[in-house]
């Protein structure tokens, strides 16, 4: 990601002078005159009978102000790229739709033609009026009539404030995947990340296995001093249990200001009991430069990491060079080569990119900025000042490194000063400014897109490496020898378009052989203080580049002359490697020029699978493809490559090798779908590729896959406070300061299939108040229609003085995803009577018609169904993908209390060409929710 700075705005009071931030607004999109009344209220959406200003609270006020939205939009009208996108009702439509996406009692039907829309709020329903939209302004009263609906009718969880960013959001979502909105605490991480310093205690975690883990502590920081290691389970910080804590709440907890102290308790294997570290916040730096020097006889190489761009990172990258050339001197060896790594690099700042370009540059164009209808804005050229000295210099790049990292390497191969190797790269040619809200979340904007020199972008194209090296790895159960298909740019959704996207190729390309690595394996190299440069082939190949240029002018297009013997005796070798490996596993992949004839492959697709001929969840089936070969001439190196929407299906490789005229090859791979599967049907498509170029045409399939049955939980829980367990108080089953509290849940499976292992979770909503002594259970094995218990437990402060307490208690399967959810409040010293003792779960759902079928030529399909629940129902919904296509929701005071039984009838749109994932979402009154998912193809 590139960000530009932006000046940060005024801060005003919005509280006193809304109204004149709105006037001056619409002044400055040049729409005041849409604003017809000289009522202040009618600007709101609060004249008539809808609100009365003097019952609703100041919050409130605020939001049907929707000042952040009036900010958004005005930056957009004047600040974004592709003014074009800039169709009002299409704004609108998306964000209102945002709303309905991220809120579950909200649903907004906005139609394709018409003046109207239809707001429903829970069980109320208004027509708004949407005339044609001439400019972004009249967008604004329209906003504030539907935050003043919800403002009057919404009961629910989610805070306004959110639901004016869910807003924003949505309209953002409709331009392109990289603008949106920053809430205040993401926008203070996005900070963090950026300036590269924070206090806390410098390290990495985890959660690995449920628990708190260290992944790395940084070095010279507190926790590395204080002796954290890897592995190590952080079971406590300060006086709270971590057990259940997420990553985010860690965090928040173990950052804080320099000099303060923080307590982490952790658990390590070769300890007998938990050890206590009292650890002083310091000012932690985000290492975003690395380096290492590989000395030698001949000349010394230099190798500089770049992680990221941040504010500090040219000045970092000038220092790791220097220490590497002074120790270079120390030792009598001459600097001769530098390694730039910008692999898995997603960017940074624009600044940063350009002036690490430049260090390296003595002339030449670095990037261009093009603003609206494709205007320069700004070329950045480089400068003999500050240059260091010309040494060949080799970039590494894969599919992981975008925006700034592409602008350094495109900067440095079309100046001719280093060559680039590895993959192509991701192919984010958009550029962003943040700019803050005043209300502290800041709207994050493409505002233009850059150049490569040459004038040409890399957007959705990315840069193409002067020597593509793909990586080829051959075992038993993987074979990866064909290029994969990678996620980028391109496959965003909503990804700009350029006018200046230029095709290259690489000058060469070769693959090489690679082991499989482990997962502990590739940790390991991720978080690894040094640059492991054993068993990375880019980088031992890097380093023979260099080494065939050490005396040689370092122009890049020299240096590629120089290495075309390097580059075809490498070649040979890896070929040599993977000829080896596959035969070993039986494969014959010689090859022989064909003089006469020609093969013809007849090709069969086979499933051998529990289910029979569909692919079932929770089973590993083969995939058996046959080639007979039906011509008179030899298949050599036959092989075919699958690609699907299905990610499971892609990016197999069925290898043949040799195959003799009349002779048959068959080649299977397994493919084991997650219990958690959804019933679907998928294309599959089979390339081929073979040595002389006779490969066969491309055969296409389909498959079913069938979901199958899963647990559904409920439970009823008992509280003991009277010893039983190792519970501690008076008896008298409320909650009361002092005391050790144990909870027993009979965990009971409602659903039609077995749990085969189920995690019960016990999380403190309530801060420091309350710690968890016993905050997990493994349930191994939970039957069909069968009950078990968990034991879970937790202390209450003596110094507790809060009038009622909040808990969550979860049960997961994570094998079939499914799980309940349920947020607690006990009132202090009061037994929980609509708590304890009472079954909890979500509504069972019965669908009528199912299964569905898994194909549709239609438009629409219907879907209909039953719902039940003991403790009521408080709504339904149904989801096409992210679109909220149908709400019932019930409100207690029309109908006496929810409803425990209820029947729904949904016309749902399905997209075309898309497996559109339908979602039939229920909830009870205590928003315990179930869902039945399903997809539904429309071809």
């Amino acid at each position: 990601m590139i960000q530009t700075q932006a000046n940060p705005l005024k801060n005003i009071n919005l509280k006193f002078i809304s109204l004149i931030i709105l006037l001056s607004v619409l002044y400055g999109l040049g729409l005041a005159s849409s604003c017809k009344s000289n009522n202040p209220l009618s600007l709101f959406g609060l004249s008539g009978s809808e609100l009365n200003e003097q019952n609703i609270s100041q919050e409130k006020k605020d939001f049907i102000a929707a000042d952040s939205f009036i900010q958004s939009l005005r930056y957009i009208s004047k600040k974004y790229y592709d003014t074009k996108a800039l169709e009002p009702r299409s704004l609108l439509k998306e964000a209102l739709l945002g709303i309905s996406r991220s809120v579950p009692e909200i649903l907004i039907d906005f139609p394709e033609k018409g003046n109207h829309i239809t707001l429903v709020v829970h069980d109320k329903e208004k027509k708004i009026k949407i005339s044609k939209l001439d400019n972004l302004g009249e967008m604004i009263p329209i906003i504030q009539e539907v935050f003043a609906f919800i403002a009057k009718h919404y009961r629910g969880e989610v805070e306004l404030s959110d639901i004016q960013y869910a807003t924003i959001n949505g309209m953002l979502k409709s331009l392109d995947p990289h603008s949106s909105l920053l809430t205040p605490k993401i926008f203070k991480e996005f900070r963090t990340q950026t300036e590269g310093e924070f206090g806390g205690i410098g390290i990495v975690i985890g959660i690995k296995d449920g628990e708190l883990t260290v992944i790395s502590p940084l070095p010279g920081t507190p926790a590395s001093k204080a002796g954290l290691k890897s592995k190590d389970k952080i079971i406590k910080i300060g006086e709270e249990a971590s057990i259940n804590m997420d990553l985010t709440e860690a965090v928040e907890r173990l950052r804080g200001k320099v000099g303060t102290v923080v307590k982490v308790t952790i658990q390590r294997e070769s300890l007998d009991k938990p050890l206590e570290v009292a650890l002083t916040r310091d000012n932690i730096k985000i290492e975003s430069v690395q380096s290492k020097l590989i000395s030698q006889s001949q000349g010394n190489i230099g190798i500089i990491r770049l992680k990221s761009f941040q504010e500090e990172t040219l000045r970092e990258l000038k220092r790791h060079l220097a220490e590497m050339k002074k120790k270079s001197s120390q030792q009598g060896h001459a600097f001769k080569g530098l390694i730039l790594d910008l692999r898995n690099n997603p960017g940074g700042l624009l600044n940063q990119a350009v002036d690490i370009s430049d260090l390296f540059l003595k002339s030449g164009t670095i990037v261009l900025t093009v603003g609206a209808n494709d205007e320069i804005l700004e070329r950045s050229e480089a400068s003999k000042y500050d240059a260091d000295e010309d040494y060949p210099m080799v970039v590494l790049v894969n599919e992981g490194s975008a925006s700034a990292s592409e602008i350094v390497s495109a900067a440095l191969k079309k100046n001719d000063r280093a060559v680039v190797i590895g993959t192509q790269t991701f192919g984010k040619g958009s550029v962003q400014s943040v700019y803050p809200l005043q209300d502290g979340s800041a709207l994050k904007l493409t505002v233009a897109q850059y150049l490569t020199p040459g004038k040409a972008s890399i957007q959705s194209v990315g840069i193409t490496p002067d020597i593509k090296l793909l990586p080829m790895t051959v075992e038993k159960d993987k074979i990866d020898i064909v290029e994969s298909k990678t996620y980028g740019e391109k496959d965003l959704e909503k990804h700009l378009k350029s006018n200046f996207t230029q095709h290259n190729t690489p000058v060469y390309s070769m693959g090489f052989f690679q082991k499989k690595l482990s997962d502990e394996e590739e940790n390991a190299r991720a978080y690894s203080q040094d640059i492991l440069v054993k068993d990375d082939y880019l980088m031992e190949f890097a380093q023979k580049i260099l080494e065939k240029n050490f005396d040689t002018d370092p122009d890049r297009r020299k240096m590629l002359q120089n290495i075309e013997t390097l580059v075809d005796q490498s070649t040979n070798e890896e070929n040599t490697k993977i000829t080896q490996a596959l035969e070993k596993i039986g494969i014959d992949w010689s090859l022989a020029e064909v003089n006469s004839g020609k093969p013809v492959a007849s090709v069969k697709l086979d499933l051998s699978s529990p289910a029979g001929q569909v692919l079932k969840a929770g089973e590993e089936s083969k995939v058996k493809l046959s080639v007979t070969n039906v011509g008179d001439a030899p298949f050599y190196r036959l092989i075919a490559s699958t690609d699907s929407k299905n990610f499971l299906l892609t990016n197999q490789e069925f290898v043949f090798g040799k195959i003799n005229p009349g002779e048959s090859k068959t080649w299977e791979v397994p493919v084991k779908v997650p219990a958690s599967a959804l019933q679907r049907e998928d294309e599959l498509t089979f390339s081929f590729k073979e040595g002389n170029g006779f490969q066969p045409q491309d055969f296409s399939s389909s498959l079913k896959t069938v979901a199958r049955e899963n647990p559904e939980f409920a439970y009823q829980l008992q509280l003991f406070d009277n010893g039983q367990f190792g519970s501690r108080g008076n008896g008298n089953q409320a909650i009361e300061a002092g005391e050790k509290i144990v909870l027993q849940l009979e965990v009971e499976n409602q659903g039609n299939s077995a749990s085969k292992k189920a995690t019960v979770n016990l999380k403190n909503l309530d801060g420091k108040g309350i710690f968890i002594v016993k905050g997990r259970e493994i349930i191994e094995e939970i039957a069909a229609q069968q009950k078990r218990n968990a034991l879970l437990s937790f202390e209450v402060k003596e110094d507790y003085k809060k009038p009622e307490l909040q808990l969550e208690v979860s049960i997961s399967d994570e094998e079939a995803l499914s799980g309940l959810t349920d947020k607690l409040t006990f009132a202090m010293g009061k037994p929980e009577t609509q708590i304890l003792g009472n079954m909890r779960s979500g509504p069972s759902i019965v669908l009528k018609k199912a299964p569905y079928p898994t194909q549709s030529s239609e438009k629409n399909i219907s879907i209909s169904g039953d719902l039940k629940d003991a403790n009521g129902i408080k709504d339904i919904l149904i989801y096409v993908g992210d679109l909220k296509a149908f709400m019932k929701s019930f409100d207690p005071k029309d109908n006496h209390g929810f409803p425990h039984e209820e029947s729904f009838t949904a016309n749902i749109p399905l997209k075309e060409n898309e497996n559109n994932l339908i979602n039939i979402i229920a909830r009870d009154k205590n928003n315990i929710t179930r869902r039945k998912s399903f997809y539904i193809y429309h071809k």
